[in-house]
């Protein structure tokens, strides 16, 4: 069945359903920017191993709980705890084997490691 835009019916309703779609994810994607600290952070996709990161279980545990979660079946990586103090004083130079682990006062991880 033709309607007065020579479209079919089914050709509407899945156009419908599509701006519908695309105006729920920006009401979503707004809503949840307005809750957000203004930082972005990268979460793992479902499904991938803890070996090569980042790892957001580790925010809110002591850096020695998160330094044997991340060493925990992972070869090769080599964690490094960093206190507020030492922060400065921390190379740039990226390393694919190393993990910084930035803590609080308290030694609770407040930013999520990965590589580097």
């Amino acid at each position: 069945m033709q309607t007065s835009l020579g479209c079919s019916a089914s050709s509407l309703a899945s156009i419908l359903l599509l701006v519908t779609g695309l105006l729920y994810v920006v009401v979503q994607f707004s809503d949840s920017g307005s809750k957000a600290s203004g930082s972005i952070v990268s979460m793992p996709m479902i499904g991938m191993s803890n070996s090569r990161g980042p790892w957001p279980k580790c925010v809110g545990m002591t850096g020695d709980d998160c330094t044997d979660y991340i060493e925990t079946g992972n070869t090769g990586i080599h964690t490094t705890i960093i206190k507020p103090s030492d922060s400065d004083q921390q190379g740039k130079k990226f390393d694919e084997h190393r993990v910084r682990i930035y803590v609080d006062e308290d030694d609770i991880v407040d930013t999520i490691p990965r590589l580097g």
